[in-house]
């Protein structure tokens, strides 16, 4: 950690130590970095970073339409001051807010709403995003920008997920007893937006549905593509997006080790899928050498699966590449293959025009793992088994498709999971901020 940052982190606990509320406003402002410059006024958007959430924000920015200047800022700060007023469940905790947590929320929200008395009377903020309405810190938050007429708009990212795991999402979150009293939700999908009415979270008026907003970046390059026999100079490079440990299963969900499901569901993983599929491409890699380049890319937010890691590396292939950072549109871009997984990255391969096979390795005798994939409704090529899945490599390596239009039943599919089949999110996302900061 340099000075600098153990300076700052030093500076913050004091002004939560001795209420300095002016302060730490002054933090938030100065600690905060402008992402998008709008000259005609002086209103502004503050955004509790998370990786996956800013990418959406940046291609609405893209648009030019957003009609305010936007600062993002990272949300440990806010966690940090979670921390020491309510408890250590500063993430998606799927946890009840009992009597306890609200009296101990009091003292939480008070300091929030004197500093933001000071955010929007000396610096003119006009919107908070966040972007998971299950995020603790957030709760208190969304009630004193309402209380202080500041617009907070939940841009909710999580919405790519078998039917099965929204079902068992349903049991959980009627439990946890909050509400949102933010301005807005943005979701993906129509799934997800039926899921907030069911459970009674917020007036319905609230929900709109704007669809994956960065998806549009693929869209976009599809007709590249369409134009360009090999993107690699006659190298097929094939990329496999490892699915963090607990992704999209019950296992994910922080719910503490007393609750029932803890221990019913806590050995519930996708390590052997990701095992046997690693497996099967390097084999392949190896073989292969010099006609192809694979790709391991895990996800930023996820914990990181050193394990596996160690395993492709311990191969020394030089066409071989395990990737546990940046972002995943532009590897989706330069990518002819991708060994589609269960994420919102198989979909905007598709958007992107890019040819996919979805590996089922390792799955077919786990039942209960199976209930928890994404049901690509076989439009996608899948292999069952290593075998299978180097021949379908083989023969894409093999055939150059063109295709510029995507297939209506795609198009349905991505309807369905992506909210987005006409690259346009970005403009609904962007449309939809301004109607909030009017």
């Amino acid at each position: 950690m340099s000075i600098k940052k153990r300076f700052f982190l030093l500076l913050l606990m004091i002004t939560i130590e001795f209420k300095l509320y002016f302060l730490f406003s002054l933090l938030l402002i100065f600690y905060s970095k402008k992402i998008f410059n709008y000259n005609k006024n002086n209103k502004k958007i503050l955004i509790f970073r998370k990786s996956a959430g800013i990418q959406d924000i940046h291609s609405a920015i893209k648009t030019g339409l957003i009609k305010a200047n936007i600062y993002q800022v990272d949300r440990d700060i806010i966690k940090k001051l979670f921390k020491f007023y309510v408890d250590k469940n500063d993430g998606e905790h799927l946890i009840k807010c009992d009597e306890n947590y609200f009296q101990k929320a009091k003292n939480y929200n008070k300091f929030l709403d004197k500093s933001f008395r000071y955010l929007k009377g000396i610096w003119n903020l006009k919107a908070v995003i966040g972007f998971n309405i299950f995020y603790r810190p957030e709760f208190e938050i969304q009630k004193v920008c309402t209380n202080l007429n500041i617009s907070f708009i939940s841009c909710h990212k999580e919405g790519i997920s078998s039917q099965k795991f929204i079902d068992w999402m349903y049991h959980l979150v009627k439990k946890i007893n909050i509400k949102f009293y933010g301005k807005k939700i943005l979701v993906y999908n129509q799934s997800v937006k039926k899921f907030f009415k069911k459970i009674n979270l917020v007036n319905p008026n609230k929900i709109k549905v704007a669809g994956c907003s960065r998806a549009d970046e693929q869209f976009k390059y599809r007709l590249i593509r369409s134009k360009n026999k090999k993107l690699n100079n006659n190298i097929s490079r094939i990329i496999f997006f490892v699915m963090p440990e607990n992704s999209i299963l019950p296992s994910c969900i922080p719910v503490g080790k007393k609750h029932p499901d803890f221990k019913n569901n806590k050995t519930l993983n996708w390590n052997n899928y990701n095992n046997h599929t690693t497996l099967a491409l390097l084999k392949f890699a190896k073989k292969n050498q010099k006609s192809c380049e694979i790709i391991f890319k895990e996800k930023i937010s996820s914990r990181k699966n050193i394990k596996l890691k160690q395993f492709v590396e311990k191969f020394n292939l030089k066409n071989v590449k395990y990737i546990n950072f940046g972002n995943s549109d532009e590897l989706i871009k330069n990518s002819d293959i991708i060994i589609a997984s269960y994420s919102t990255t198989t979909f905007e391969a598709i958007a992107s025009g890019a040819k996919i096979i979805e590996s089922r390795i390792g799955l077919k005798k786990d039942r209960r793992l199976k209930k928890y994939m994404i049901n690509y409704k076989n439009l996608i090529p899948y292999a069952n088994n290593s075998d299978e899945l180097i021949k379908k490599i083989e023969h894409l390596m093999n055939i150059n498709t063109k295709i510029n239009r995507i297939p209506n039943n795609l198009k349905i599919l991505l309807n369905n999971y992506l909210g987005n089949n006409d690259g346009k999110s970005s403009s609904r996302m962007a449309k939809e901020i301004n109607k909030a900061i009017d």
